[in-house]
């Protein structure tokens, strides 16, 4: 009998081993599955700014810097370009009492309806003759007409010029079309000239070595000479998209309109720029 109860033990405790080796590896944990790889989320789209062509006018027209007090009820300026959602659109500014035909209008711009104070038009005139371009390009590109002079009993001359937004660089990208014209520079307006105190003058100095304008900024123009345009003895010089100013010389006087606040200096060679009231003296 106790021989069995020895065996009978033995049996039992090799069994309970075995078991016990049976429930260990059942426990090994195993290796964790990867993770299916997740896409990138897409950029959440910009939004529109929510305003009205008018709100905008409203918002923003005090914004851009000028001795002009400009419409910001709708009645002269334009919002017809503006769009909240758009890339690129804009507003074309007009005085509470408007307008000769080449009265600076200064040009706006927006992307996604919020204003880009960097890229404002301020030195030219919109065109507003039949033949002038306005147009939507695309939804990041405008193309605007501009009217400058040309001269007594003669039509202006248009030029157009394409604005893009370029997104890489959160800047409006413009590009002049230059009116067809024969380059015949010539006269006798190149040195240093400097605006009158009496100017509505934003670029300072500038110095001209024909067909070149360098402003003190180093900011640099390509003239075009026009001739006599007026028929009163003065030079008319234009830059792409833009008129620079007439050529009198000493001697030759300027009837000048009255929104300018100084007087003609008939003794001195100027350079007289009827659109930006900006006369330029040499130096």
């Amino acid at each position: 009998m106790r021989a069995l109860t020895k065996k009978s033990i033995t049996m039992k405790a090799a069994v309970g081993v075995a078991l016990l080796i049976a429930l260990t590896g059942c426990s090994t944990p195993s290796e964790p599955e990867p993770s299916a790889p997740t896409e990138a989320e897409a950029p959440a789209p910009k939004e529109c700014s929510g305003l009205t062509g008018l709100e905008a006018l409203e918002k923003w027209a005090n914004k851009v810097e000028t001795t002009r007090a400009w419409d910001t009820a709708g009645e002269y300026s334009d919002v017809s370009g503006y769009d909240e959602c758009a890339e690129l659109s804009y507003i074309v500014l007009r005085p509470a009492e408007c307008c000769t035909a080449f009265e600076i209008t200064p040009v706006m711009f927006f992307n996604r309806g919020q204003f880009i104070p960097a890229a404002t038009v301020t030195e030219r005139a919109q065109a507003r003759t039949p033949d002038a371009v306005t147009e939507r390009i695309d939804d990041s590109a405008i193309a605007l007409t501009f009217a400058v002079p040309g001269g007594a009993n003669t039509p202006p001359i248009l030029t157009t010029t394409t604005y893009t937004w370029d997104e890489d660089s959160g800047a409006v990208i413009a590009e002049d079309q230059a009116p067809a014209t024969e380059e015949t520079v010539g006269g006798d307006a190149n040195g240093h000239w400097c605006p009158t105190a009496e100017s509505n003058d934003q670029n300072g100095c500038v110095t001209i070595a024909l067909p070149t304008a360098t402003y003190d900024s180093g900011a640099t123009k390509e003239l075009v000479d026009r001739g006599d345009l007026n028929g009163d003895g003065g030079i008319a010089y234009i830059a792409p998209g833009a008129p620079f100013g007439t050529f009198y010389p000493a001697g030759t006087p300027i009837a000048l309109p009255d929104y300018y606040a100084g007087t003609d200096l008939p003794d001195q060679d100027r350079i007289w720029n009827g659109q930006t009231a900006v006369m330029l003296v040499r130096q």
